[in-house]
């Protein structure tokens, strides 16, 4: 019974995460005179995740309705299913992110941590060497856009780490 709801409830929980993250940050005291203070990115992401959580929330209610309408058995998998799996490993490469971006730096960081989360997500057909190519070359595009943006556009500082 719980099962056919999981998708609303999940949805439900990111929906008041997100209102807890816009809460958190209308505390963040800004002492910048530059156009995007501090608690900008932080009420974005709140607004974005709540956005997400509301959709989630109404295509889970949508499918709980359709499943009440017809008597499903969902197949039991051993082990883990390939997006259970992806979502592990991502996780995995966030934290390993968040770690190394003090000492080594935001553009090496970054740079390594797009390559390897794409070709995470990529399927077995993408992991060829001219696909390998290509996300060296987006990631090192991002890499530096990102890190332009914020140190030009925004005068946000970026951990340099070895680069020095």
């Amino acid at each position: 019974m719980l099962r056919k709801y999981r998708d609303a409830m999940i949805g439900g929980i990111v929906v008041i995460l997100a209102v807890a993250l816009f809460l958190a940050s209308l505390t963040i005291q800004s002492l910048s005179l530059n156009l995007i203070k501090a608690d900008f990115f932080p009420k974005l992401d709140a607004v974005l995740l709540g956005v997400l959580g509301l959709i989630l929330l109404g295509d889970g209610v949508k499918k709980a309705r359709r499943a009440g309408d017809e008597p499903s058995e969902e197949p039991r998998t051993k082990g883990l299913t390939p997006g259970t799996r992806c979502m592990l490993e991502t996780l995995a490469l966030i934290a390993v992110y968040i770690f190394c971006l003090e000492p080594v730096g935001f553009m090496i960081s970054t740079f390594v941590y797009l390559v390897v989360q794409m070709l995470v997500l990529a399927d077995d057909g993408h992991r060829r060497k001219k696909d390998l190519i290509l996300f060296i070359i987006i990631s090192a595009i991002v890499a530096v856009g990102v890190y332009m943006l914020f140190t030009r556009a925004f005068y946000l500082m970026l951990p340099r780490g070895i680069l020095g």
